[in-house]
């Protein structure tokens, strides 16, 4: 087999995993502000 054949799905693979991995961040990220804003919320309210 030729080495570009088998890079490309395994690049394609990779790219693939790092778009995921930035959209699982820009979750994590969100959720961390949110929980920040619900936890000041709750120390402001005790």
């Amino acid at each position: 087999m030729d080495p570009v054949v088998l890079g490309a799905p395994d690049r394609a693979r990779r790219s693939g995993r790092s778009s995921r991995f930035s959209w699982f961040m820009l979750v994590v990220a969100i959720n961390l502000v949110l929980w920040t804003g619900v936890i000041a919320l709750i120390v402001r309210a005790t």
